[in-house]
Order: C-alpha cells, then sequence, then structure tokens
C-alpha cells in the first residue's frame, strides 16, 4: 500500500505505541462536533489518472447506490455503443442469471470536471425493481457493475462485510482516487481528497485486486443463513445487532469512527467477530452522505476536522485515541508486506497446532500453511523473530492487555518502516465476557491464493472451524 509522500511514514510505528498508550487514558469521545460530510480540498493538482482501457468507449455505468433490500427499486446510469434494445443480465457470485431485462442505451458524457468529487452525473437510464425474494449476496450487472443485496433476514447466523469503502479508495475512473495519479516514483501526490461513490466502479472476478471473490462463491455454496452488507451499512448498529457472527473481509481499509464503534460494540456484547482481512482500518475515513462521498485527506495538518476525533488520518495516529489493536489485535505497522521479505515463505508458519481452528487440517507446529499474502497486520510482540529463527514469536499482552489472547500462525514481513514485522494470525478475547476476535491478518484469506488456492481445502476447513465453534458458542482457544 503505497503512501502518499505527505504522510510521515518514518514515524508511523511511534504513532501506533503512543496511540496505544494514549487509548488508556481517554477512550471517551464526543458526539460529532460538526457536520461529518464537510470538505474543502478536494485534490492535489490538475493532473488526472488515464486508466488503461478507455471506458467511455465501452458499456459502463453505476447505480444509485451500494446495498439494497429485495424488491427495492435499483437506479441504474449507464453509458455505452447505442442500442435500443440492450439485454441486461444480473448475476449472482456463480454466474447464474437472477434478473434480466432491456434498456435503451447511449453513450453519456461526464457531466463534471471534477467526478471524482461530484461523480459521473449520468441520467438515469432505467429503474429496476429485485426480485421480492432474492438472496442476499453479491451481484453483478452486464460489465461488472456490483450490488449487494441485504437480504429481510436481520437476525442471520453469518454477516459478511464486503470492504466497500476500500473499493471506492481505489477507484481511480474519473481521473483520481485516493492513490492515483502519482509522480514518477508512485508517490500518490495528485491524489483525490474526496472520491464519490457515483461513478463506473467495476469489481472483475478475476482480477488480482479482487481479494473477496472466492471466500464469497464458497460461503454461498455453504448451508449458513448468511447475509451480505457493505461497509456503509455498519453505520447502523441494527445491521449487525442479532447477527450471530460478523465477517470482515479481502482488505477492508477504510474505516468510519461509527463503523468501528458499531463493531466494538458487536464483540463487547458477546459475539464473535472474524476478520478474513488484511491491512485492515488502516485509514479514518468520513462519509457525506447527501453528496454520495468519502473524505480522506491522509495528513492531519489539512483536514477541516483535524483538530477533533474525526481527523481523516492513520487510525494509529496519538491524537485519535482510538488504535486499531483495540478493535482486532494488529495493525498493519507491526505486519507489513509479507513478499519484501528475501525468499518469502508465501505463507504462515504454524505457532499453536493445539487451537481449534486447525481441527482436521493435520497442520503441525512449524509447517507452512500456503497462503501468499499481499499485505498483512501485527501485534506487539516481546521481540521480533526473524526468518530463519526456530523461535515462535510471543504476543507481548502487556501492551494489549486482554482477557485472552493466542497466536495460531505467523509470517515473516518488511514493515511500512522498511525494517523487520511479523504478521501474526491470532485469536482474543478482549475481557471475559466478550466475544472472541479472529484475525487472520491476510488480505488474501478470501481470494484465489488463499481459500481458492493450493492450501484452499485447508483454509475451508480452518474457516469452518471458526465459524462453527462460533455458532456452537464454543472455544476457539486451545486452552
Amino acid at each position: 500500500m503505497k503512501q502518499p509522500i505527505i504522510d510521515r511514514r518514518s514515524f508511523i510505528s511511534s504513532l501506533a505505541l503512543l496511540a496505544l498508550a494514549s487509548c488508556r487514558k481517554n477512550t471517551v469521545i464526543p458526539e460529532p462536533p460538526v457536520d461529518l460530510g464537510v470538505y474543502d480540498i478536494t485534490e492535489f493538482g490538475d493532473q488526472l489518472y488515464k486508466p488503461p482501457v478507455d471506458f467511455t468507449k465501452i458499456f459502463h455505468g453505476y447505480t444509485d447506490k451500494i446495498s439494497y433490500k429485495p424488491g427495492e427499486n435499483v437506479d441504474l446510469y449507464l453509458s455505452g455503443p447505442p442500442n435500443g434494445n440492450q439485454v441486461i443480465t444480473l448475476r449472482d457470485i456463480n454466474g447464474n442469471s437472477v434478473l434480466t431485462f432491456n434498456a435503451n442505451i447511449a453513450f453519456q458524457t461526464i457531466g463534471s470536471s471534477k467526478p471524482w468529487v461530484d461523480g459521473f452525473m449520468y441520467k438515469k437510464t432505467i429503474s429496476i425493481k429485485l426480485p421480492d425474494n432474492l438472496k442476499s449476496g453479491f451481484y453483478r450487472f452486464d460489465s461488472d457493475i456490483p450490488l449487494i443485496c441485504r437480504g429481510n433476514d436481520i437476525a442471520p447466523q453469518v454477516t459478511v462485510v464486503f470492504p466497500s469503502n476500500t473499493y471506492n479508495a481505489y477507484n481511480y475512473y474519473g481521473g483520481k482516487s485516493y492513490y492515483r495519479p502519482g509522480d514518477a516514483l508512485g508517490n500518490a501526490i495528485y491524489r483525490a481528497t474526496v472520491v464519490s461513490f457515483l461513478r463506473y466502479n467495476p469489481v472483475p472476478a478475476q482480477s488480482a485486486a479482487n481479494f473477496n471473490e472466492s471466500f464469497f462463491q464458497w460461503i454461498a455454496n455453504q448451508n449458513y443463513n448468511t447475509r451480505f452488507i457493505a461497509d456503509s451499512d455498519l453505520e447502523n448498529y441494527a445491521e449487525i445487532e442479532n447477527s450471530g457472527i460478523v465477517i470482515i473481509t479481502g482488505k477492508s481499509e477504510y474505516w468510519t469512527r461509527k463503523a468501528r464503534t458499531n463493531i466494538d460494540k458487536f464483540t463487547a456484547s458477546g459475539k464473535n467477530l472474524l476478520v478474513f482481512s488484511g491491512d485492515t482500518m488502516y485509514w479514518q475515513t468520513r462519509v457525506n452522505w447527501k453528496k454520495n462521498l468519502m473524505i480522506c485527506y491522509k495528513n492531519d495538518g489539512i483536514d477541516p476536522l483535524r483538530d477533533t476525533p474525526y481527523n481523516t488520518y492513520l487510525w494509529d495516529s496519538p491524537d485519535l485515541k482510538y488504535p486499531v489493536t483495540n478493535s482486532i489485535g494488529a495493525n498493519f505497522v507491526g505486519g507489513g508486506y509479507p513478499r519484501k521479505v528475501a525468499n518469502p515463505l508465501n505463507g504462515f508458519l504454524i505457532a499453536q497446532d493445539k487451537s481449534p481452528l486447525l481441527n482436521r487440517t493435520s497442520l503441525k507446529t512449524g509447517d507452512l500453511l500456503y497462503l501468499p499474502t499481499v499485505e498483512t497486520d501485527g501485534s506487539p510482540l516481546k521481540k521480533i523473530i526473524l526468518p530463519g529463527s526456530n523461535e515462535i514469536p510471543e504476543i507481548d499482552n502487556d501492551q494489549l492487555k486482554f482477557y485472552k489472547v493466542e497466536l495460531i500462525a505467523y509470517a515473516f514481513t518488511i514493515n511500512p518502516d522498511n525494517i523487520p514485522g511479523v504478521g501474526t494470525f491470532i485469536a482474543f478475547k478482549k475481557t471475559k465476557d466478550a466475544g472472541t476476535v479472529v484475525n487472520v491478518a491476510s488480505t488474501n484469506w478470501c481470494s484465489a491464493t488463499g481459500i481458492g488456492g493450493t492450501d484452499g481445502a485447508k483454509i475451508q476447513t480452518i474457516t469452518q472451524n471458526m465459524i462453527e465453534l462460533s455458532l456452537k458458542h464454543e472455544s476457539l482457544f486451545s486452552a
């Protein structure tokens, strides 16, 4: 995850430690002092990023929002080669057609000089009604236009969260994202600080950046009562309150404060959270719901709310008083990039083969779970273990102060400061009465190189163990 040059990378590690200490002193967050949708600077520079494909010449479009209930109307804003009777299909995660309709398609022109702020401003092409019995899940219209159906059951066994904020942050269609354009070294100095949801934002099944597909396919074929929601739905606690467990997937990098407090409230209530993600909760973001855009300045000196807890900066900044480890036991600072290690293992070494999460896998301590990982998160350790060592890392619970924490597996990394780090697959309970959080700490757990990869059968078994032990209210610890 390349940082903008204006971010103070050299201070990140110290920020994380200071944040942890600061949070011990004051965890009371006041109500929002002003409208959280406020913003002023919207981008740096006039430079625009040119996508590798000229999307304006192909069929494409977007929907009016991120997630829907069955029977709800979906407004579609479509553009493409003229066709007065084009057949458009909505398909489920396995490619099965669930809805087909016809629409009059014509080329549309982006209506703003700053589409990352205003959206594409296309005219509405058609409004279609979703089937009343549409199953909750991840769907695509033609041209990989995504749609989440939440379903009507608000008390499912499992709630799966699609990382829609992260997809929006990386969406460069219209000329800018939080990461592009950049300079010759890849520093995102010409990036946007706000990004509209109302733009073409395809989610291709085969994309290397799709860290969710294989898990979505897998769980769609299981017998669990599963409900899908988007990041935006985490703003409303009622969307998860009655779920048996919640699963965070893929690369869930951008979180609002409300979403974090709601997920913490969920685990504090005694329910389990499974984090099948890496680089999780790295940036605080805000959303302007009236304008359908997301805000993240990534610099603690320019946000209009820079002197409040809603400053859109690194969650581990001491001023935010809400370190990532408080919620998920690990952070990107402690982990980093496994692939930057010389002779990377492309997986996680087992640290605790007595863990019930490893039942039926035959994995033993010291074995490698093959899981090539782009980014991972790490817990605070008593000391850093280097590649080649036979030692097993030891979690420093004097820092975390959890009721119980267990290391299940680990990976060697180079962290964001270009020094050795360790990614940690852990299970923990913050308090005796809290739910258990399992954090696999891998962007690729849900991907084609994880649950759909070489060791996919083992990862499927571990995933099944996590879910079923959670639903049975059994322990997820070795002792």
